[in-house]
Formats: structure tokens, sequence, C-alpha cells
């Protein structure tokens, strides 16, 4: 994104400098922007995505991560399609009438404010979705077995600094569900749930998961936050914010940090 920025505010000064010359100095060659702005808009488009894939290409996997860095790791779980979910700026499908809309779309996924907003708990790790080619950026990957997956998984939510638990009805998440709410300290777990002001029927999916699975559900009505930390007694308090940020993660990291007897 840097790269595309830094190409686009070159060309605007290039196009300033043209326009200039032609006003004043009326014996300049002729510039006309139109001519080559396209190419320019492929190159910045190519070099982004260069850019983004070495930076992929360069993550450490989880081990190596380990292996440097001694503390206590934070353990996200999320189901894998969370990788690849993306938020569109417009209704998706056909439209009958009216103008054509852009459809756009960008990644929905967090977990790159996760690690970021998380890193002063301890390393960030994931397990890998099987047959990825790279790994999104965020969470160092460990790439486990159908084998050895659960006892594995199971080994991290043990040991883990905190636990990020993003949750869904499938086995696999009713599975990590239940096994946070038996071993983690209840203290420790960052549930992120979708935003019911924006997603209300996904919400109550989660909802009614909670009320199957956990030893208090999640409350029925909210504000708009998509956030839970949990009391030494399981139950449930939203984050007072409607979007995940660093800051508003700040009182999660408090809370683990002294659990840990750490500074905040």
């Amino acid at each position: 994104m840097f790269v595309i920025a830094a190409g686009l505010a070159g060309y605007a000064v290039h196009v300033a400098i043209a326009s200039w010359n032609q006003d004043f100095l009326p014996d300049a060659p002729s510039f006309a922007p139109r001519d080559d702005f396209e190419l320019i808009v492929l190159v910045l488009v190519i070099a982004g995505a260069v850019f983004q894939t070495g930076r992929k290409l360069l993550a450490p996997s989880a081990e190596r991560v380990l292996a440097h860095d001694h503390r206590a790791p934070v353990v996200y779980l999320r189901p894998f399609d969370e990788d690849c979910r993306r938020v569109h700026a417009q209704p998706v499908g056909t439209r009958i009438g009216g103008p054509n809309l852009e459809t756009s779309s960008s990644p929905a996924s967090l977990e790159k404010v996760l690690a970021q907003a998380l890193s002063r708990i301890g390393p960030f790790i994931a397990v890998g979705m099987p047959g990825d080619t790279l790994a999104p950026l965020g969470a160092a990957r460990l790439y486990l077995s159908d084998d050895n997956w659960q006892a594995e998984v199971e080994a991290l939510v043990r040991r883990a600094a905190a636990i990020v638990l993003l949750p869904e009805t499938s086995e696999g998440t009713r599975w990590e569900i239940a096994k946070v709410m038996r071993w983690a300290n209840p203290r420790r777990v960052l549930m992120i749930v979708p935003n019911p002001a924006l997603r209300p029927l996904g919400y109550a999916r989660i909802r009614k998961l909670s009320e199957e699975s956990m030893p208090v559900a999640l409350p029925e009505a909210l504000d708009g936050q998509n956030a839970f930390v949990f009391d030494a007694h399981h139950r449930p308090t939203p984050l007072r914010a409607e979007k995940i940020t660093a800051k508003s993660l700040e009182p999660f990291v408090t809370q683990v940090l002294q659990l840990d007897g750490a500074s905040p």
C-alpha cells in the first residue's frame, strides 16, 4: 500500500509540474496525463502485489517464532474460512435497474490488528489452513496433520498466555470452545463475535452456540460491541468499542499482563 501511495503522489507531482510548464513555458514538450495513467496504475498495482507477496514469503513459521521468543504464546483459534472472508462495499448480486455500483471489497479478518495489539503479551500463533500456498500476514502459522491437530491445539491452549477465540458452529470450533472453557483461565480469553449492529443473524447464531457450549451464555442484546472478555467465573463482559483496535483491546492486554505479574 505504501508503494502505491508513494507512486500516486509522485505521479500527482509530475502532472502538476507538467501543467506549470504548459502555463509558463509554452515551448516545453506537451504532456497528456491520460496517455500513461493506466500504465502507471497497472505498474503500481503489480508493485503492491509483489511487495505483499514478498512479506508473506518472509514471514517466519510458528516453530521459528517460538524458538526465538520464549514467552507463552497468544493462540488464535478461528474457522479457516475467516482467512479468506471479505467485506463488500455494496450488496453482492445481480442488480436490476438503477446505476451500476462499484463492487470493491476488502479482507474481513482482524488478524493483523490482533497481532499488533496483543504482541505485548506474547507471540501470536495460529494453526495454518491445510493447503495454504502463502499464509496471510498476522499470526505465525503452525501446520498440523489431521492425525494430531487436536493434541497439538490442546497443548497450545494449556500453555497459552492468552487465547483469541473466534467461534463458529463447525465441529472443529465447537471442540475448540469446549477445550478453552475446560483448560484455560477465562480471564485470559478474548472472544470475537459478529457485530450485532451489522450482522444480527451472525451474532444470534453465536449466542445460541454459547448457550450450548459455554458455562455462561453471551447476552441477548448489545449496543454494537463485537468482543468479550471474561471474569474468573466465565461471565462475559463486552468491550466498550464498536470496532476492534489496539486501543479497544488495551483492557484485555492489561488484564493478562497483570495475571502474569508483568507491568501493563
